[in-house]
């Protein structure tokens, strides 16, 4: 059952890093 820890970890640091882009374009565009 670690996995499943792994892959919720992963997905929040993906959905963070692509929130961080977003405000990125928000800010420079």
């Amino acid at each position: 059952m670690e996995w499943i820890c792994t892959i919720l970890i992963i997905q929040s640091v993906l959905l963070n890093g692509v929130l961080q882009l977003n405000t990125y374009h928000k800010i420079f565009i």
